[in-house]
């Protein structure tokens, strides 16, 4: 490592660890405050003492492990000393190659030292002001926990009892036997089993000691955050996803890693039953594996006009951009299967790379990388079948439990972390935003279509005049929802289905 460079790690790993304890600092201030003031709002008080062990215990626990994941690495420095003083890569190149004694690795290192002796490190506004977020937001929430008075315990309104009927016990019964004939891997499935098995018997009570209605949403939701917390952990395909995508010679392949998983919810339709569960997986596995040869084909072509020095060096630098973004997922040193797909992608690629040069004709190099890429296709179809199953038992799950216990989707916790969701995440059933910018005269659209029609019509929901295309997208989704929560059987949903298509294809065309 040049002398230089070594300054300028120091300098980004004091940066770090500042930040870090700023944003540790205020994590616990602002917890110590919603502590406060949750209890004021209850009626209740504890030792003061208490409020600054847990605003200390929260910031030691928040920025200890923060300043382990954020801490820079060699490669994240050199990337951003690269992007940021318009160095084209030479810094990551020299860290690449920091053990090569060739003539011209070390030229090309004395070159980046002198580059890196003219730097002064800067941190930009917009990320100060980043920064600056967290402390106000904490102290902002302190304030209030301390200004906000006590709360009369006598005001509170009155919380009926929840009574579990012999329905709901036997329908949460059978979710659980679902669960344990599915086809989710045996620990995992064993694992949401016990969650449901726990509801199960927290909800099993005497009539002396009957849960009220606040706490069974409570408890039904802690459930579902619990079930959601496992499946996401079992689940890589967003983080690992999300990391490739970063890189614009990636992105293909992480988008199709990202939408091959959730390909089961283009048809917008819920996941009432198990037996829908497996109708979908078998899909979602075709799906998986058509997006993966489109994408994996698509990354093949951006090789087929170099050769010798140019492959080379193209390969080297993606490889290298590549193995910082698999570090940056953290599954490095876990045995999770999607990574090891791609940790084999990867060195597969880097064999080609060493094989420039020698005696290989550029036929022969740009046919293993396609090799690799098939590869990668057979494999990750097998791994992001799995994690798509876990997806849609997700799903299932969350709409049995809403629909045994009354409890509407909205209420339960987001999990987002378990299924992803792209652009479209908050207009599931309905045209894609259709309350997006990116209207012309042909009416309000979403990039991709436009509504045939921009008439004004009332809206006695909103009490104000409306265009018809996303008053329309509403209905919808309301219309749904209520089929959903009436269980109305098929035949007729399906009646209903064929008028929102007609409606839809009536006032929507192709763009031009």
């Amino acid at each position: 490592m040049s002398e230089n460079f070594g300054k300028l790690k120091k300098f980004f790993k004091r940066y770090t660890a500042i930040k870090c304890a700023v944003c540790g600092i205020s994590v616990g201030l602002f917890s110590a405050g919603a502590l406060l003031l949750i209890l004021k709002l209850c009626s209740a008080e504890i030792f003061a003492l208490y409020y600054a062990l847990v605003g200390i215990g929260v910031s030691a626990a928040v920025g200890v492990p923060m300043y382990f994941i954020l801490r820079p690495t060699d490669r994240k420095i050199a990337k951003r000393l690269d992007a940021e003083y318009g160095l084209n890569e030479k810094v990551q190149t020299m860290i690449a190659f920091g053990g090569s004694d060739g003539e011209v690795a070390v030229i090309q290192r004395e070159t980046t030292d002198a580059k890196l002796g003219a730097v002064r490190p800067r941190l930009r506004f917009t990320e100060i002001l980043k920064q600056a977020v967290a402390p106000v937001l904490a102290c902002a929430m302190l304030v209030a926990g301390i200004a906000v008075p006590s709360v009369d315990s006598g005001a509170g309104t009155v919380d009926p009892p929840y009574e579990v009927t012999e329905d709901q016990f036997a329908g949460l019964r059978q979710l659980i036997k679902d669960v344990k004939e599915s086809h989710m891997e045996d620990n995992l499935k064993a694992s949401v089993a016990s969650v449901l098995e726990g509801l199960l018997e927290t909800i099993d009570r005497d009539e002396d000691d009957m849960m009220t209605d606040s706490e069974m949403v409570v408890t039904v939701c802690t459930a579902v955050s619990v079930i959601d917390g496992l499946i996401a952990s079992a689940d890589s395909y967003i983080v690992i996803g999300g990391e490739l995508k970063k890189s614009q010679s990636l992105e293909k392949i992480a988008l199709a890693v990202l939408e091959g998983v959730t390909s089961y919810k283009a048809d917008n339709t819920r996941i009432k039953t198990l037996v829908r569960v497996n109708e979908k997986s078998e899909r979602a596995d075709a799906d998986i594996k058509t997006m993966l040869t489109e994408s994996t084909e698509e990354f093949n072509k951006q090789f087929d006009e170099l050769h010798d020095d140019g492959l080379k060096s193209a390969l080297v630098s993606l490889c290298s951009i590549f193995g910082e973004l698999l570090d940056s997922t953290g599954y490095a040193e876990k045995n999770d299967g999607l990574y090891k797909v791609f940790e084999v992608f990867l060195a597969d690629l880097k064999a080609v790379a060493d094989n420039v040069g020698n005696g290989y004709h550029t036929s022969a190099l740009l046919k293993q990388i396609a090799n690799a890429g098939s590869k990668l296709t057979n494999d990750g179809t097998t791994v992001l079948g799995v994690q798509a199953y876990n997806c849609m038992m997700d799903e299932f799950i969350r709409e049995c439990l809403s629909s045994i216990f009354g409890i509407s989707l909205s209420q339960f916790p987001a999990n987002s972390d378990v299924v992803y969701s792209g652009s479209d995440s908050d207009n599931p059933g309905g045209p894609s935003d259709p309350d997006d910018d990116k209207n012309n005269s042909g009416g309000a659209g979403d990039g991709d279509e436009l509504y045939g029609s921009n008439d004004i019509i009332y809206s006695p929901s909103k009490d104000d005049y409306v265009q018809y295309g996303p008053e329309l997208s509403d209905y919808h989704k309301i219309v749904l929802d209520h089929l959903d929560r009436n269980n109305v059987p098929d035949e007729y949903r399906q009646f209903i289905t064929n008028y929102f298509d007609i409606l839809y294809g009536g006032i929507k065309e192709k763009k031009n």
